[in-house]
C-alpha cells in the first residue's frame, strides 16, 4: 500500500537512535562526537539530543579516545550548536516522516503539542513532546524560521510535478492523494497538458487514460512509485 511505502515505521532501537543522534550532530553543525557516538550510547551516557547538551567533562573522559583537550572543545562547541530551529530539530527526531512532511508541519507556528500532534505518524511519536520540552530545558533555539536545509532536501521526483490518480489503488485516492502532496506534488482531477503522471490502478481505463496516452502524459503504477523513491514494497 503506497500509504504504507511512505510511512514504514521501524522499532526505536539502538540503531534507530543512533540514526537521530547521527542526524542531530550534522544538522545542528556539530560533528565532534561523530566518531566517539557508539561508545557513550553503548556506556549509557548518551541516548537522546538533549542528552548531548549534558554531557560533562567527567562523562567525556570515561572513552580513553578522547584527550583533555578534545573533552573541553566538545563542550566548548556544544554551546554554540544550539540554534538549531524547529525545522531540523524535527529533520532529526522524525526523520522517518521525510523533508517535505516536516516542512508541511512546521509551516504554521504552533505550540509543542501540536507539533507533536502533527507528527503522529512518527516512530518517535510517543517520546517528542518530552524530548522537545527537555532540548528546551537545556538551552537549545526551538524557534519557527525559514530555513535553507529544506531546499536542500525536499526536491524529489515528485517535486511540483503534477498527477492524476486513475482506478483502484491500494489505498483511497484521498489517501494517496495526501502521500503524494507530502512528496511535493500537485493531485488534479483531470489530465491535461500540464499533467506530469497519470498514476493508474486495478482497472483503470475511460477518457482519462485515452487522454493520457494521446498526449504523452506518463503513465505510472503504485509499484513505479516505489522505484522512484527507492523504496521497497
Amino acid at each position: 500500500m503506497l500509504e504504507q511505502v511512505v510511512w514504514s515505521k521501524v522499532l526505536i532501537d539502538f540503531d534507530t537512535r543512533y540514526r537521530i543522534l547521527q542526524a542531530w550532530l550534522e544538522l545542528a553543525d556539530f560533528r565532534g562526537m561523530t566518531d566517539h557516538l557508539e561508545y557513550y550510547m553503548k556506556m549509557g551516557v548518551l541516548s537522546s539530543p538533549s542528552g548531548l547538551y549534558k554531557l560533562t567533562l567527567r562523562s567525556l573522559y570515561s572513552n580513553p579516545d578522547i584527550s583533555e583537550e578534545d573533552a573541553i572543545g566538545v563542550v566548548d562547541s556544544l554551546e554554540k550548536c544550539k540554534n538549531v530551529g524547529m525545522g531540523r530539530a524535527l529533520l532529526s527526531l522524525v526523520g522517518d516522516l521525510g523533508p517535505n512532511v516536516v516542512q508541511i508541519i512546521i509551516s504554521n507556528p504552533c505550540s509543542i503539542p501540536e507539533v507533536v500532534d502533527r507528527c503522529k505518524d512518527s516512530v518517535f511519536h510517543e517520546e517528542l513532546r518530552e524530548e522537545l520540552e527537555r532540548l528546551l530545558q537545556v538551552g537549545v533555539n526551538l524557534g519557527f524560521r525559514d530555513d535553507s536545509i529544506f531546499d536542500e532536501l525536499t526536491s524529489g521526483p515528485f517535486t511540483d510535478k503534477q498527477v492524476v490518480l486513475l482506478g483502484e489503488l491500494s489505498a483511497d485516492h484521498s489517501v494517496v492523494k495526501e502521500s503524494l502532496e507530502t512528496l511535493g506534488a500537485v493531485v488534479s482531477d483531470g489530465v491535461t497538458k500540464k499533467t506530469d503522471y497519470l498514476l493508474t490502478g486495478e482497472g483503470a481505463s475511460g477518457t482519462e487514460l485515452d487522454t493520457a496516452v494521446k498526449i504523452g502524459v506518463k503513465i505510472i503504477t503504485e509499484t513505479d512509485v516505489a522505484e522512484m523513491l527507492g523504496l521497497t514494497i
